[in-house]
């Protein structure tokens, strides 16, 4: 014999599924916007970091090409060029010099790109086995360094190297007037990280 449900039972039971399927509608639904608005919080915090990196990244490296800008226009610099007078080396080329234009190295090239004369903090002999022989490599190795030098007279970016990533600015030496046959390059470097 068949049992029939009441009008009562039947209405209990489909409210209680129709109840049950809204609960889980509703779960569903809930956990999708919340998830969504993490990811999306997420995606904004690295942005906002990638834009801070970028941000500090040009900061460094305008600040840099400032000071490389002062030192590759000077009339000192220029005439150094000439004559490599130890009188320039001693009272310009020293560790304190490096440390308060925080670069870890100078080199001073040529028009050909050949190194005249290079110094380096005291650290960095430690870090760099072939130091200045690797950088001057590398600026011989990569022509478009040159190129850009040549053409624009100034260039910066990080190299990668065996030591670390090398922050560089590297540009041609004239007069502090900028006027004058350019008598070479000057680079600085900063390893990254220290």
């Amino acid at each position: 014999m068949k049992k029939i449900l009441s009008l009562k039972t039947k209405f209990v039971v489909i409210s209680t599924i129709l109840t049950a399927s809204m609960i889980i509608i509703l779960v569903i639904f809930t956990i999708s916007v919340y998830l969504n608005g993490i990811t999306s919080l997420e995606i904004e915090t690295v942005e906002i970091n990638i834009d801070r990196g970028k941000s500090a990244y040009s900061y460094l490296v305008e600040s840099y090409s400032r000071k490389l800008n002062d030192w590759a226009e000077w009339d000192d610099t220029y005439q150094f060029m000439d004559d490599l007078n130890k009188a320039y080396v001693k009272s310009n080329l020293n560790d304190s010099t490096l440390k308060n234009l925080n670069a870890d190295e100078m080199l001073f090239f040529d028009t050909n790109f050949e190194l005249i004369y290079s110094t380096a903090t005291d650290r960095i002999f430690e870090i760099e086995e072939d130091f200045p022989e690797d950088v001057s490599d590398f600026l011989l190795e990569n022509k478009e360094i040159a190129e850009v030098l040549k053409s624009d007279g100034k260039i910066s970016g990080i190299i990668k190297t065996e030591d670390g990533d090398l922050l560089y600015g590297a540009q041609r030496i004239v007069k502090s007037d900028g006027s004058g046959d350019p008598k070479g390059y000057l680079m600085f470097g900063r390893y990254l990280g220290d």
